[in-house]
Order: structure tokens, then sequence, then C-alpha cells
């Protein structure tokens, strides 16, 4: 693990302190920051544990005490909830999401469930988990455990399952002693523990290997973008295999759910055909936070490609594609907060790739520009097996 500062003017990355590495567990594959910052999370998809660091204030990395703490088999993802202050991973071998809740440099287990499967269709194979994404904005739900109801504040855990080639929703809530609950909201609110959404498992492409929201998701506007359009419940899937973007709606506010509903109830449905990345392998996507643009990282073709979409999400354009540089190799990345400079809002894409000619590997940095454009920064090489980024 390395830490590096990121200059919100020029783009320009320098190493925090004198850049040496804090150690992970074996076969690290994923990586998160608690919601206050001063925790960092590493899932380690090989000892099938997460290590967990504390954050100084300069972004220095300090092992916790202890040992590192169990996880499923092979944990591949992350994905962080802020009104909660829970953590989820996807254990891709164990077919398993387990939950813990974030306390400074410590994470406490709160519960795991088992990835759903296709009850009409039932699979023998693994359904392997590789990515997670959480509603933006919560939504009531009436809690009928208890002789008299109480309203919970509901959030949709979403999965991409690579083997399966879906994605599965999971409504939650943490009531008020602290309990994780997991269900399906019905179509009067009610929230059902332990069903699925209607629909769930939905599905995606092939090898679908990454999930993102659209930039206005959930209502949650930017104060220096208002979200006037966008896809306000737009979700994106990268399929690896079959080289496309399926794009879904949730149904995670009203009035836009469309089965009936009087209350959101996490379902997906496919918007439009399957839309080609531009190149294979893709592998990540990045939503630009200040417009209504989103990047995805194509491995197999070491490409960045940019789309544009419209608010209704049936048509994303595809823009600029940019070439990886001749010495690197791009394989994943991160997008920084949205900053303002010169009364102009970007941020930057951190593209982090697996080697290059001298077997160093590297970070390549753009900023982001109007129509889906990027303006490259300099970056810096280092020594290691690059695995996965976070931005904080």
């Amino acid at each position: 693990m390395r830490s590096y500062k990121i200059d919100q003017g020029s783009g320009s990355i320098s190493p925090v302190g004198n850049g040496s590495p804090v150690p992970t567990d074996q076969g690290p594959s994923a990586i998160a920051a608690s919601p206050d910052g001063l925790s960092l999370f590493v899932a380690n998809a090989v000892s099938n544990d997460i290590t967990v660091y504390t954050v100084a204030q300069d972004g220095s990395l300090t092992l916790a005490p202890g040992p590192p703490t169990q996880a499923g088999i092979a944990p591949m993802a992350f994905a962080v909830d802020s009104k909660y202050n829970l953590l989820f991973v996807a254990n891709f071998g164990s077919d398993s999401i387990t939950v813990f809740s974030i306390t400074p440099g410590l994470l406490t287990l709160k519960g795991s469930f088992p990835i759903q499967q296709n009850q009409t269709h039932p699979m023998p194979n693994s359904q392997g988990p590789v990515a997670l994404a959480i509603s933006p904005a919560g939504f009531t739900c009436t809690d009928i455990r208890t002789l008299v109801p109480v309203p919970q504040n509901c959030f949709v855990l979403y999965a991409a399952n690579q083997t399966a080639g879906t994605v599965t929703a999971y409504d939650y809530f943490v009531d008020s002693s602290g309990s994780f609950q997991v269900g399906a909201t019905n179509l009067s609110g009610t929230f059902v523990p332990g069903a699925a959404p209607p629909g769930s498992p939905y599905p995606a492409g092939t090898f679908p290997s990454a999930l993102a929201f659209a930039r206005c998701a959930g209502a949650g506007a930017n104060p220096a973008v208002p979200c006037q359009s966008g896809g306000a419940n737009g979700l994106f899937v990268a399929n690896a295999d079959s080289n496309d973007l399926t794009v879904f709606s949730a149904c995670i506010q009203l009035p836009t759910c469309g089965s009936g509903e009087s209350s959101p109830d996490g379902s997906l449905k496919q918007i439009g055909s399957s839309v080609p990345t531009g190149g294979t392998i893709p592998s990540a996507i990045l939503v630009d936070p200040g417009a209504d643009l989103l990047y995805v990282v194509n491995a197999g073709s070491n490409q960045i490609s940019t789309f544009s979409y419209t608010e209704s999400l049936d048509t994303l354009t595809l823009g600029p594609v940019i070439l990886a540089p001749a010495t690197s190799v791009f394989s994943g990345g991160a997008v920084t907060p949205l900053f303002s400079n010169n009364a102009n809002p970007r941020s930057w894409l951190v593209i982090w790739g697996n080697s290059n000619a001298s077997g160093a590997q590297t970070l390549s940095v753009y900023g982001t520009g109007a129509g889906g454009g990027l303006t490259p920064a300099t970056a810096p090489t280092f020594s290691g097996q690059a695995a996965a980024i976070a931005i904080r």
C-alpha cells in the first residue's frame, strides 16, 4: 500500500512521506475508505481477509492493531454506506456478501448473506460477485416486525455477479437497536426480511465487471453543478466479455418507478440495448461528478472511452477515446471529487497500470473537460504490482 497526494490545481501526484509501502496481506484486490476518512480497508483475495489501516491527516497509513479481519472466500469488492457507517464485502469464492460496521481502525461483523440465485432457472455453478454499488439516497420503508409498525430508512445494495452474468438487489436498513436487516420492500412499502426485490437477479451482459450510478442518481445534486438532468435513477454495468454497457433504471425514488409502487423497492429495468464500450475488456466505470459523462477503462484495448448520456438514459454517445501512453497499461482507476479551478469545476481521473516497458508501475492522471475531453498531467512511476486504487 502506498499513499499519494493530488494537487487539485495541476493534477500532479507526489508520495506521502518517503513513499515507503505499508504491508497488506496476500492478494490485495480492492480498497475503500471509511466515510470519515480516518480508516482504510484492503480486501485480500488470497488470504480471505481485510487489512485495516488508520489514516493520518497527511494521508500516511498505519496498520491497525491486531490480525486482519476475516472475510468470506476471495473478497473482491467493497461498498461503503455513509448513512449507517457500514462496509459491504463481495466474496467471489463463497458467493456471499459480508457486512461490517465501521469505527476508526476497526471492523465489527454485522451479518452475512448469500448472493441470490435465479429460482426459475437455478444455476449449478457459482455466482461470482465482483462489484458492488449502493443507492445514493434512501427511502422510507415500513418495518412490521413489531406490533407497532416502524418507519425505517431503506437503501439498496447492488452486486454484479461475473459468473452468473447478473446484477442482484438487496434492500436493507439498520434499526434503532443496531440490528442489520436485509430483504425487500413490497408494492405498499412494507419491508419483507429475507425477500428479494421484484425480478432480482437481473440479466446483464457477459462477465459483468463494474457498477456505477449516474451522477444525479438519487437526486444527489452537487451545488456547483445542479442536477437538472442526467439519469435520476441510472445504473451502469460494464461487461468484460461482451465488451459493452448495460444500462438500468433503478427504482430508488418516486415517481420514476413504473410498476405501481407506492414506495421505491430497488428493482431494476433495463433501458434499451447494451452499448458497445468502444474497446475490449472494460474493467472500470468512472462517473464525472460535474457533467453527464462517464469514462470506461478498457483494460484489453488499453484505452479510456468517454460517453455522454441523456436524462432518460436511452442514448449513450461515444465521445473521445484516450489511448494509454506507450509505456503504460490501463487497468482501472478512480475519480476525484469535484473542485473549482478559476470558477470552472473539474475533477481528475487517476488511472493505474499493471506494467510498463521498464517493469515499473504507473499512475496516469487526466483532468476532465467539456464534452469528455481529458487533459494529461504528470504522474509518478513506482515499484510493486498495483491491484486497486481509492481516492479520499
